[in-house]
C-alpha cells in the first residue's frame, strides 16, 4: 500500500541525486559551485519551512497544485502514522514524512560541508538558515531513520572535512563500503 505512494518519490529523489552527480562533476569554475551551492540551500529551506507551517497548522495546506497530497488520501494509505498523539507529522510537498526526513538527510551533510568551504556573512547565514529550517523540519517528521541518516551524514562530512587532503580521498571507499 505504501509502496505506490512513496516509490514515485523515490524514483525522482535517486533522478535528482544522479542529477546532481552528473552536474557536479561538469563544474569547473567557483561560480557554477556557488550558484549550485545557492540552488542547494533554498531546495532544502523552501520545503522545510512548508513542512513546519504544516506543523503549526496541524494539517495539510492544500498546496496539491505544488504536489502536497490531500490529508484524506494520507489518512487513507498510512493510517495513523502521520497522527502521533496530537501531533502531526508533516510530509511537505513529497507527501510522506519517510519521505521528507530521508530528502532533508540527503542534503544537510552537503549543506555541513558548504560550511567548511570561503562563504562571505550572508552566504554563511543563509547555509547555517537551511541547516536550522532543515534541521527543525526534519525533526518535525518524527523519523528516527532520517535522524540517525542526517546524524551519520554529518558525521562523514565533518570527519572527511578534518582528515588531511591526501587521505580523503581514500578514505571514501571506506566510508562507502561502512555505509553498505
Amino acid at each position: 500500500h505504501g509502496l505506490g505512494l512513496g516509490l514515485p518519490t523515490t524514483v525522482q529523489m535517486t533522478n535528482d541525486l544522479l542529477f546532481f552527480v552528473v552536474i557536479f562533476n561538469a563544474l569547473v569554475r567557483l561560480q557554477q559551485f556557488r550558484h549550485v551551492f545557492a540552488a542547494l540551500t533554498i531546495r532544502i529551506a523552501a520545503p522545510s519551512t512548508i513542512a513546519i507551517v504544516q506543523c503549526l497548522n496541524q494539517g495539510t495546506l492544500g498546496l496539491t497544485f505544488l504536489g502536497e497530497t490531500e490529508f484524506k488520501y494520507l489518512s487513507a494509505t498510512n493510517g495513523q502514522t502521520l497522527l502521533q498523539g496530537s501531533f502531526f507529522r508533516v510530509g511537505g510537498l513529497l507527501g510522506h514524512p519517510n519521505l521528507l526526513s530521508a530528502f532533508i538527510a540527503l542534503h544537510v551533510p552537503i549543506l555541513v560541508a558548504m560550511l567548511g568551504t570561503k562563504l562571505g556573512l550572508l552566504k554563511r547565514f543563509a547555509v547555517i538558515s537551511a541547516l536550522g529550517i532543515g534541521g527543525i523540519a526534519l525533526i518535525m517528521t518524527l523519523s528516527r531513520s532520517g535522524w540517525a541518516s542526517a546524524a551519520l551524514g554529518v558525521m562523514v562530512a565533518l570527519t572527511l572535512g578534518l582528515l588531511p587532503r591526501n587521505w580523503r580521498e581514500r578514505a571514501i571507499p571506506l566510508i562507502i563500503l561502512t555505509g553498505v
